[in-house]
């Protein structure tokens, strides 16, 4: 394409999607008041917009429009949202490549998206402090200043997301930490090191960012006052600790030209009757006037509801947060998270209900949160579907399933059916809405110890995964993420032949039938075989996208897992080869995990569902 008029801020990224050089099918660019506007009369092609996000996602419409020979067609659309972000989770585990970060910040670019965070408790590297950051994959400042450039060519602001209090644990585990911490996560406050630290955090964002906005964290700092400071200094109020603590940080902050945000949730932990961060009623409404008299001013308070599927909810949460007389931010989630595989019928029923509220309520930044909490064994383009969700939501002014659909094959070349073979834990009614963690726990789950038989034998899960193998044959791979769907074909392959392999042993040995007994012998060892291929799989699409850094876990997993199903098979075949007279694992009687016959068990952590 051949783009003339109104170009300088948008050539270098157009060329980026078009593929080519300022050469082509001419298209005429100009700026206007709001929204975009995408125009052909048959004759000219034309993109007005007043945002460098909104002409990109102009742009993917036109071309999409141009390659299926359309004429005359006018789209105009109008945001929802001032900001419309990612935040990317690259503290658990998987530290993102810098190509990974710009492949995905192309995808965003095409959805309309204005910025991104890289939410990096120690993955960032700082020249005072070697052990921050040390043996985790950190990123240098020369990798985070790429990503920045490369943001802005589409417009896409990129905001330091940081940790100022809690989630620390990676780095206070050193010994130079040993002054600075209060518990083993969280620092400690009043600490004239620990300020220290947090001003070179800001000193080196400032080195990397050119954004005036830096996100401090500060969230789920539970037991804060209460653990070295407690020692040291006597009891004093949490809640005072924790004012006493940001108004320095804030001031740090002011000093290097950032206006902060936080997220929100330690405030009301501390002035509730409990540690519930989500109320379902306003009986606390008048502790917020005092809350906010004491907060520093230039403040933004970022309200985190991953959870909440009521949108009653959220008007009641958002309501709450405007009595703190601060910016609000809304962050929900894309459910990256525990599972697999993304959970999509959380984060669709969660994100429906989310940011229909941030509209009717008049909230008008809002963040798509891509957490990675037990290992990031999930991919981030696994949930490019439910990142669409929020671009409709910031452009269409009635998001429909239809238009979704249709706007996501435009962005990424593939149908949302298609993606739908990632969402393995729908299993409809037969387990709590949208919660199941099923799918980790029967992977995960030990074949003699059997502790999720007894809820799982509740669901058909061979039919349910079978089922889902159908989809994929019908679904095929293609395009630039083929690989992971071929790695989920192996998941599910995985899943279906172990899902049943327990309660079938358990059945067989009860029964003394020793030929069933051989039978499962031989499939532990197709099973093993079958995960290694998957383990080789996962390293292959871990180090395509992501530093080597993190990838030891997975290995620990995988391998205790084969170790574990290599140890099933041969004590079976001692006790048919007479070599031992009793499988005494086997003896116990099955339990329900949860204790109660239920087939859903929220056990989030694979680590948690292996020890156990």
């Amino acid at each position: 394409m051949k783009f003339t008029g109104d170009v300088e801020e948008i050539l270098c990224g157009a060329q980026i999607l078009c593929g080519g050089a300022n050469s082509g099918v001419e298209v005429s660019v100009q700026k206007i008041a709001e929204g975009f506007e995408v125009y052909s009369d048959g004759t000219k092609y034309s993109i007005s917009y007043h945002t460098p996000p909104e002409f990109f996602r102009g742009l993917t419409i036109l071309l999409d429009k141009i390659k299926k020979g359309e004429k005359d067609f006018c789209v105009s659309q109008k945001r929802h949202f001032d900001t419309c972000g990612v935040m990317v989770d690259v503290s658990r585990n998987a530290v993102l490549k810098v190509d990974t970060v710009k492949k995905l910040i192309v995808y965003m670019a095409k959805m309309g998206f204005n910025m991104m965070m890289l939410y990096t408790e120690d993955t960032y590297k700082m020249d005072k402090y070697p052990y921050f950051g040390y043996m985790r994959g950190a990123y240098t400042k020369e990798e985070i200043v790429e990503i920045v450039k490369y943001g802005e060519i589409f417009g896409i602001e990129l905001v330091p997301c940081i940790q100022t209090l809690g989630h620390l644990e990676k780095t206070l585990r050193w010994k130079y930490a040993d002054d600075i911490k209060d518990n083993d996560r969280v620092l400690l406050i009043d600490e004239e090191k620990t300020y220290e630290l947090i001003e070179e955090m800001f000193k080196t964002s400032r080195e990397c960012y050119h954004t005036d906005k830096i996100h401090i964290g500060m969230d789920e700092a539970q037991g804060v006052g209460l653990g070295n400071y407690l020692r040291k200094h006597g009891y004093t109020n949490q809640l005072e600790l924790l004012t006493r603590h940001l108004n320095k940080v804030v001031s740090i902050a002011e000093k290097y030209g950032f206006k902060p945000m936080m997220w929100s949730d330690m405030f009301f932990r501390l002035t509730g009757n409990s540690d519930e961060y989500y109320e379902h009623d306003d009986s606390d409404a008048g502790v917020f006037n005092s809350i906010s008299d004491i907060m520093p001013e230039n403040i933004s308070m970022v309200y985190w509801d991953y959870y909440s599927i009521e949108k009653s909810l959220y008007d009641l949460n958002i309501a709450r947060h405007k009595k703190l007389k601060r910016e609000i931010l809304f962050a929900g989630g894309v459910w990256t998270w525990s599972g697999l595989s993304p959970n999509y019928d959380k984060a669709f029923i969660t994100t429906n209900a989310g940011l229909t509220s941030c509209r009717e309520n008049g909230i008008t930044n809002v963040i798509a949160t891509m957490w990675g909490d037990d290992g990031a064994e999930c991919s981030i383009f696994e949930a490019l579907l439910s990142l669409q969700l929020y671009g409709e939501y910031n452009y269409a002014d009635e998001v429909t399933e239809e238009g979704l659909s249709q706007m996501f094959e435009i962005c990424t070349g593939y149908t949302s059916e298609e993606f739908g073979i990632f969402n393995i834990d729908d299993f409809g009614d037969m387990c709590e809405p949208h919660d199941a963690l099923i799918s980790k726990q029967a992977f995960y789950n030990d074949v003699l110890m059997g502790l999720f038989d007894k809820n799982h034998s509740l669901l058909d899960l061979k039919t349910h995964y079978k089922d889902l193998l159908d989809k994929y044959e019908k679904a095929g791979a293609h395009g630039e993420l083929a690989y992971l769907f071929e790695y989920q074909k192996q998941l599910l392959k995985v899943l279906y032949l172990k899902c049943d392999i327990g309660n079938r042993l358990y059945s067989a040995y009860a029964e003394n039938a020793k030929e069933q007994m051989r039978q499962i012998a031989d499939e532990l060892i197709v099973i093993e075989q079958n995960i290694n291929k998957l383990h080789g799989m996962l390293k292959d699409i871990w180090f395509k996208n992501n530093k080597p850094f993190g990838f030891e876990h997975l290995n620990y997993r995988m391998g205790g897992l084969c170790a574990r199903i290599r140890f099933a098979a041969e004590r079976i075949n001692d006790y048919l080869n007479s070599k031992t007279d009793r499988i005494e694992e086997l003896e116990e009687k099955r339990l329900w995990y949860s204790g109660e016959e239920t087939p859903f068990v929220h056990v989030p952590f694979a680590d948690k569902i292996m020890r156990t």
